[in-house]
């Protein structure tokens, strides 16, 4: 089945020996060119998937997903420089992931079911993978982790109610050190831990 949707434009519905609709293309006719601009595919189960392309290179652009309900549960934006992963639960984004154009992981979304933020992964500056986790009902930041791109732990920031917050720093020998901090950003205590994980030292700072 053939419908016009201007001069130039045409869906063509395909379908099966029982009268379901199974495909439809929106294709763009100019002289002996022809372009397809989106397919849908539709299965049994009524789920279906979107292609959009663009029209001047034929490349697919952006991707759906959709459950038996007409649900979005995936959806895929592609360009030369980036690709963008989203995933969603009852129409709201359960994950959001950032790729670059060589498909190296760059930054990852992740979020409850009420839609707010609970994770936040990327690389910062320097290249470190940095995992900030959040509480969902204040959104506020409860601990932060940093990886080197081998994914070893450089430190571990966990952040208290009351503005305070700790940091573990592991260091190159596999010692380490926790640092403490007041609610003011200043550090009030350092313990220090041999590479066995006994403490060896602790410093009190004058505030």
């Amino acid at each position: 089945h053939v419908v016009a949707q201007s001069a130039d434009t045409f869906v063509f519905d395909r379908y099966d020996d029982n009268g379901n609709l199974t495909a439809e293309s929106v294709m763009r006719y100019q002289g002996s060119n022809t372009t397809v601009l989106k397919d849908t595919v539709y299965a049994a189960d009524h789920s279906f998937s979107v292609k959009v392309y663009d029209p001047a290179t034929g490349a697919v652009t952006h991707q759906e997903k959709h459950d038996s309900g007409g649900k979005l549960i995936y959806s895929q934006d592609d360009s030369a420089t980036a690709h963008v992963q989203t995933n969603y639960v009852n129409g709201i984004v359960s994950q959001s992931a950032t790729y670059d154009a060589s498909w190296q992981q760059v930054d990852v979304l992740k979020y409850s079911v009420a839609g707010t933020l609970t994770e936040h992964d990327y690389l910062n500056a320097n290249g470190y993978h940095v995992i900030d986790r959040y509480d969902p009902a204040t959104g506020k930041i409860v601990t932060q982790g940093v990886f080197d791109a081998a994914w070893k732990q450089q430190s571990w920031t966990t952040y208290n109610t009351d503005g305070s917050k700790s940091v573990i720093l592991n260091h190159a020998d596999g010692s380490k050190e926790i640092d403490y901090y007041a609610i003011d950003g200043h550090a009030y205590q350092i313990d220090q831990f041999a590479i066995d994980g006994h403490k060896i030292g602790s410093q009190m700072m004058t505030m």
